[in-house]
């Protein structure tokens, strides 16, 4: 059975040319939707620097009685929160200078900061990234401390923190400084 190819072909002059056509189309089109859906990423910079801010611009502004937390429970149950009113940056700068100027100094007051700062920081700075709250050079709390040398983007803003001590006298300046490094 000898079957010839060429009548059929000769009847279906743009079968061929439809057909191409077609998959050039959905070639096109395939890589449109990929190009349009692909998601534009900070690069790690940009990205280190925005999660910098946005951490100093929450614990700057955020007040201790709008953080619902076991550790902000706990601090307002022992009667550590001088004020309801303190913003986050104010309070562990407030507990700070109690550590400084009580006689024998508040121990337990460091550690009762860095909770707080730890317990702010879960929803605002990601797993990926190590940073750490500085008080007058003093540390604070720190997470992923030993990859702070290593990494190669480090960004750091500082506050200038005046406070009141027992809502009468006025204590300060303290220098509060977020260091925030990529892992």
């Amino acid at each position: 059975m000898n079957v010839s190819w060429r009548p059929f072909l000769a009847r279906r002059k743009g079968y061929f040319f439809i057909v191409d056509a077609f998959l050039a189309g959905i070639i096109l089109f395939t890589a449109m939707i990929m190009l349009l859906a692909r998601t534009n990423a900070l690069p790690p910079t940009a990205q280190t620097y925005q999660v910098l801010d946005s951490f100093m611009q929450y614990v700057s502004n955020t007040q201790v009685r709008d953080i619902s937390s076991a550790t902000a429970n706990a601090l307002f149950a022992d009667g550590n929160v001088t004020s309801p009113d303190f913003t986050v940056a104010e309070q562990v700068t407030e507990m700070y200078d109690r550590r400084q100027t009580q006689a024998g100094g508040c121990n337990f007051c460091l550690g009762r900061a860095g909770g707080l700062i730890d317990s702010v920081a879960l929803g605002n700075i990601p797993d990926n990234y190590g940073y750490s709250y500085i008080v007058n050079d003093t540390s604070i709390f720190q997470r992923y401390p030993e990859s702070r040398n290593t990494s190669v983007i480090l960004a750091s803003q500082s506050i200038i923190i005046f406070t009141s001590k027992n809502l009468t006298k006025t204590i300060g300046p303290y220098v509060n400084r977020v260091e925030v490094w990529l892992r």
